[in-house]
C-alpha cells in the first residue's frame, strides 16, 4: 500500500518536450483538415474556396475553365487572369492547372505563342490528365500541321479521359477522309488502344464518307492485324452495300478474304461465311424452317407447312448482263415437296430492290437439273438473289436438296 502514491505520480508526468510535440501534432491535423475542406470546396464551391484561400489552384481553374467553356467565354481582363494564375503558382509552382491557365491566357494576348506552347507541355508533364490542356495541344499541332503530335494528344486524352469521346470522336471521325490522317492512325489502331474499339464502332456507323474508312482498314490490315475487328468490319460491309458502293464493298471483301473461291456462286463454306454478309449467302435460321449446308456444297432445306422462307439470300455485282443459272434439285419425299422459288432483284440506290426474275422450280420425283437464263438491267447497282422455300400443306415438313449451283455468262 505505502508504494500507491508514487505509481499515480508516475502516470501523470508530462515532460515539456512531449507537451510540445503533442501540441505541434494537433496543429498540423487541423492544418491538414483545413486544407483538404478547401480542396473539396474548390471543387464545389470554387467561388467561395477562394475566398477562403486566394491562392486555391484548383479553385481559381475551376471558375476559370467554367468561363472559357460557357457561353459568353472570358469576360474578365485577361491580365486579371494571368495574376491569379501566378498567384495559384507562386503557392503551388507545379500545379499542372495553373500553368494551363496560364499557356490560354498567353495564348489569347499573343495568339499561338511558343511560350504558350511551353507552358502547356509543362502543365502537361505535370499532369497528363487535364482534359483542356490536351485539347488545347491537340488544336496547337492541328494549327502546325503536326498531325502526329495532334493523334498523339488525343491518344492521352481519350485514354485518360473516356468520356472526352462524344466531344472528340467527331472531329477524329470526319478527319479519317485525309490520306495522311488515316496513315498516322495506322499505329494507334494496330496496337488496338483502349478507345479504339469504342472509336471505330462509331466511325464504321457514322462516317460521312464509308469508302474512306474502308481504305483504313485496308491500311492498318483490320482483322488480320486485330482479330476482335472483325466485328466492325462485317458492319461496314453492309453498311457499303445499303449505300450501293459495292464496288468498295466487293474490294473490302477481297482484303478481308483473298481467295477468289468467295466469288462462285454455289454454296460452300467460302460462300456462305457469315463476316462476309451480304455479299456471301446468307442462310435462314429461324422457326419455322431449318437450312443446312453440307460437306460437299449441297443446301438441305426443310420448311414446316404452310410456311414461306427465305432460304438463302445474297447481293452480287459484277455479273454479265446475260447469265445462266444452272442447279441439281432433289425432293426426298415429291408428295410434300416445297415449292422452290428463285428471285433476282435490282439494287438502286435510294429505292428499295425490285425484282425483275422469278422461277419456279417444279416438284418431280428424282433428282433434276434446272436451268433458267437471266438477263440483268442495265441500271442495276447489285442483284439480289433469293432462294425462298414454301410449305406444302399438311402436317409434315417439306424437304428439298439443291447442289450444283452456277451462274455463268450466256
Amino acid at each position: 500500500m505505502p508504494d500507491a502514491p508514487a505509481r499515480r505520480g508516475r502516470q501523470l508526468r508530462i515532460t515539456p518536450g512531449a507537451a510540445v510535440t503533442g501540441l505541434t501534432t494537433i496543429i498540423v491535423a487541423l492544418l491538414a483538415m483545413r486544407d483538404a475542406a478547401v480542396q473539396v470546396t474548390a471543387r464545389q464551391y470554387p467561388q467561395l474556396a477562394v475566398k477562403l484561400a486566394p491562392a486555391n489552384a484548383t479553385a481559381i481553374t475551376r471558375i476559370f475553365d467554367t468561363a472559357i467553356l460557357g457561353p459568353e467565354g472570358l469576360s474578365q481582363n485577361n491580365q486579371r487572369w494571368a495574376g491569379a494564375a501566378l498567384q495559384a503558382l507562386r503557392a503551388d509552382p507545379l500545379n499542372g492547372s495553373g500553368l494551363r491557365l496560364l499557356a490560354y491566357v498567353d495564348d489569347l494576348e499573343q495568339n499561338g505563342s511558343d511560350r504558350a506552347r511551353t507552358l502547356m507541355l509543362l502543365s502537361e508533364r505535370a499532369s497528363r490528365r487535364d482534359l483542356l490542356a490536351q485539347i488545347w495541344l491537340i488544336e496547337d499541332a492541328v494549327r502546325r500541321g503536326d498531325i502526329d503530335g495532334a493523334l498523339q494528344h488525343y491518344d492521352r486524352a481519350l485514354s485518360v479521359r473516356p468520356a472526352s469521346a462524344g466531344q472528340l470522336f467527331p472531329i477524329l471521325v470526319a478527319a479519317t477522309t485525309e490520306p495522311a490522317i488515316r496513315q498516322a492512325l495506322v499505329p494507334y489502331l494496330r496496337a488496338n488502344r483502349p478507345w479504339v474499339p469504342s472509336f471505330l464502332s462509331v466511325l464504321v456507323e457514322k462516317s460521312p464518307n464509308p469508302a474512306a474508312v474502308a481504305a483504313l482498314f485496308q491500311l492498318y490490315s483490320g482483322a488480320r492485324a486485330v482479330p476482335s475487328h472483325a466485328v466492325y468490319e462485317s458492319t461496314l460491309l453492309k453498311r457499303l452495300v445499303s449505300t450501293g458502293d459495292l464496288a468498295t464493298a466487293r474490294s473490302l471483301a477481297s482484303h478481308i478474304d483473298p481467295r477468289p473461291q468467295i466469288w462462285a456462286f454455289g454454296f460452300d463454306p467460302a460462300t456462305t461465311q457469315a463476316r462476309l454478309r451480304p455479299l456471301t449467302w446468307a442462310l435462314y435460321d429461324g422457326a419455322d424452317g431449318a437450312v443446312v449446308l453440307d460437306e460437299k456444297g449441297a443446301l438441305a432445306i426443310s420448311v414446316g407447312p404452310e410456311r414461306r422462307i427465305v432460304a438463302a439470300s445474297r447481293i452480287l455485282s459484277g455479273l454479265p448482263r446475260n447469265a445462266r443459272l444452272q442447279l441439281s434439285l432433289t425432293y426426298p419425299d415429291p408428295a410434300v415437296a416445297p415449292l422452290i422459288t428463285w428471285r433476282a432483284y435490282c439494287r438502286h440506290v435510294g429505292r428499295g430492290p425490285q425484282q425483275f426474275w422469278v422461277r419456279d422450280l417444279p416438284a418431280t420425283a428424282g433428282k433434276i437439273t434446272m436451268e433458267g437464263r437471266i438477263t440483268i438491267p442495265d441500271d442495276c447497282r447489285g442483284v439480289q438473289v433469293d432462294v425462298e422455300a414454301t410449305g406444302a400443306s399438311g402436317t409434315s415438313d417439306s424437304r428439298a436438296v439443291i447442289d450444283r449451283v452456277s451462274l455463268a455468262a450466256s
